[in-house]
């Protein structure tokens, strides 16, 4: 059965004046525009964009369900001004991939996903797809020497070396990985370790230090996914160059940004990712059943600090 879902767009990075105000909004999503991309009666999840060469992409998954499923599909769009969007290329598969991420790495397109052969999902490694227009592809290839981890976005400071988040494929440890061309990748150091630490995203200060913040659970297990937990949160930690090692910073418990998406706005650091706000049994965070929606939090070394709800059909953050 089809699960409809609405794939909103937060381009307020790239769309800068280009865009109209929208009253509710803090001034940091000021020129923000909110627009309905996909909405064809498939669970259409994993967001990721990118600008590349004057124009805009969009990767997700179209697919059945949040589970596990072999027919899902990943699609890139393509735009020329963020407003009518064509289908640039769609991958088809016999295996689930799931969370695609999209970089610009020496002059094309990487693109990243973790593969899945569970219904109650649970990737296990990472792939990754190149083109040098956004048109034109190779085939998934596994990044080598990286078995069993998960790779989330990778970011650069310089635009010369390219560092990722990652999380181990059984949970409770979350790495990051150095590279020059985002193909080979070697590792730094751990970010954290503990718990069900996993989905990691990164982001940097005016001075050049790495601030990452990690979805947080207790424990992965079929009770919190039914009732939900509260031992759960974000977990903020900083690193200073050379990225050497983490020192945790903040705790934020029972405030779990799921999918985190780390920004830059107006020099400020924010933090996009999936809200559940609080509730009783069978609704407390973590819990299939509790409420969600995508909010923007701002990021700072303290831990993070709500700003507004998106306006969020479900569960929209994916």
């Amino acid at each position: 059965m089809s699960i409809r879902n609405r794939l909103l767009l937060l381009a307020a990075r790239y769309l800068g004046e280009k865009g109209s105000h929208q009253a509710g909004l803090p001034a940091v999503l000021d020129g923000a525009v909110m627009k309905t991309v996909v909405s064809n009666g498939f669970h259409n999840a994993f967001a990721d964009i990118v600008y590349f060469n004057g124009r805009f992409f969009i990767v997700y998954v179209e697919s059945e369900m949040h589970l596990g499923c072999s027919d899902g599909r990943i699609v890139v769009l393509v735009s020329d001004d963020a407003e009518i969007w064509s289908e640039a290329v769609r991958f088809n598969s016999d295996n689930d991939l799931r969370d695609p991420k999209l970089a610009v790495c020496g002059g094309r397109l990487v693109l990243f996903a973790l593969l899945n052969e569970a219904l109650q999902p649970k990737p296990h490694t990472t792939v990754y797809a190149l083109s040098g227009d956004g048109q034109i592809w190779s085939g998934f290839e596994i990044v080598k020497g990286c078995e069993g981890w998960l790779f989330w976005k990778p970011e650069s400071f310089d635009g010369r070396l390219w560092y990722c988040p990652a999380y181990r494929s059984d949970f409770g440890r979350v790495g990051l990985f150095r590279s020059e061309d985002c193909i080979s990748w070697e590792f730094c150091c751990d970010i954290t370790s503990g718990g069900a630490a996993s989905e990691c995203s990164i982001g940097f200060e005016a001075d050049g230090s790495m601030i990452a913040a990690v979805r947080y659970e207790h424990r992965k297990s079929a009770g919190s996914l039914l009732f939900g937990e509260t031992r759960g949160g974000t977990l903020v930690l900083k690193a200073e160059v050379p990225y050497r090692s983490f020192e945790q910073t903040s705790f934020d418990a029972g405030l779990r940004a799921d999918g985190p998406a780390i920004f830059k706005a107006a020099g400020l650091l924010y933090l996009a990712g999936r809200r559940q706000p609080a509730g009783r049994l069978f609704r407390r965070e973590g819990s299939v059943f509790a409420g969600k929606r995508t909010a923007v939090y701002r990021l700072s070394e303290a831990g993070l600090r709500l700003v507004c709800d998106l306006p969020s059909c479900g569960d929209t953050s994916y």
